[in-house]
């Protein structure tokens, strides 16, 4: 098995070297029959979350869940004149004020929706979440800012949209790269320490019943899914978790749990994380969607 992960995981780096010349990445692939990780790149280099940390929100508030400190059902009220940057389908539908804390979780995995993941972060608080990244000893990971906070920060960069040419050139590149750079100290994480989180999330972090309703959470349909894309039209294996991207791309990340549907099994985690990308956010989303087709045949499946 070490050698059949080893070979697709070869020609994982070799797609994203190929593809994705001068971007800086990293990816490990922690598989659970063989209790292995095993990765590719600047495995300690600390990238940038995007939205990805969104899922670690999402396990905290289920920690609240089994605390007692709240209820599944429990309606919250969508902060929507507070929270107003970045991706939110929920910003367009002026009747829906209130979700149930398990439903803004799911769509968070489901789009992302950033006024659920501000709403939500702000519930459960940073300490909350730190306290999760101590526990399941992960050594570069932090989080200071919501993705208004760092959305806001991007289109407040110096950009020249009006000038013809000027959507994925250098000039809009370097604008982003500026005020990313700048965040990264305060809200940053690594491939190998997502997976350390997974591990964390299926083992002690919850008892069985709350263990459930997070992976039942995990499990909802992702429109996002770019590593997930292309195996999930295979019956196994499948990949759900969360993906992540800032500045038109710049940044491109996601992480996934890797099962067997039919078994009701896990197979590993998957984390992939890249910055200074300088493709169309298409270009990139293909690349990963190639590299889930590698991950299909590390499981048995003729992708």
């Amino acid at each position: 098995m070490t050698n059949r992960i080893n070979q697709h995981l070869d020609a994982i780096e070799a797609l994203v070297q190929t593809r994705m010349p001068g971007s800086l990445y990293q990816f490990e692939l922690y598989d659970l029959a063989t209790a292995q990780a095993y990765g590719r790149g600047a495995l300690v280099e600390p990238m940038p979350w995007g939205s990805v940390y969104k899922l670690f929100v999402i396990a905290a508030a289920v920690q609240m869940i089994e605390e007692g400190l709240l209820q599944p059902d429990q309606q919250i009220r969508l902060e929507k004149d507070r929270f107003q940057h970045g991706e939110g389908i929920l910003q367009q539908f002026s009747h829906l004020t209130h979700l149930s804390v398990v439903d803004c979780c799911k769509m968070i995995v489901a789009t992302s929706d950033n006024i659920c993941a501000d709403t939500l972060h702000e519930l459960v608080g940073n300490a909350r979440v730190a306290r999760l990244f101590v526990a399941a000893s992960c050594t570069h990971s932090c989080l200071t800012d919501n993705l208004d906070t760092l959305i806001g920060r991007l289109l407040a960069a110096p950009h020249h949209w009006s000038t013809p040419g000027y959507m994925y050139s250098a000039e809009m590149f370097a604008a982003y790269e500026v005020v990313i750079a700048d965040t990264l100290p305060d809200n940053c994480t690594t491939a190998s320490d997502c997976n350390l989180l997974w591990q964390y999330l299926s083992g002690k972090a919850f008892g069985e019943q709350a263990r459930e309703v997070f992976f039942d959470i995990v499990r909802t349909h992702n429109v996002w899914s770019r590593t997930g894309r292309y195996p999930n039209y295979y019956t196994m294996p499948k990949l759900s978790g969360k993906t992540g991207s800032l500045g038109a791309g710049t940044v491109m990340n996601e992480t996934n749990m890797l099962y067997d549907p039919a078994a009701q099994k896990q197979l590993g985690f998957f984390s992939f994380f890249s910055q200074h990308n300088r493709l169309r956010y298409y270009e990139i989303a293909d690349i990963m969607g190639c590299m889930g087709l590698e991950l299909a045949k590390v499981y048995g499946v003729a992708a």
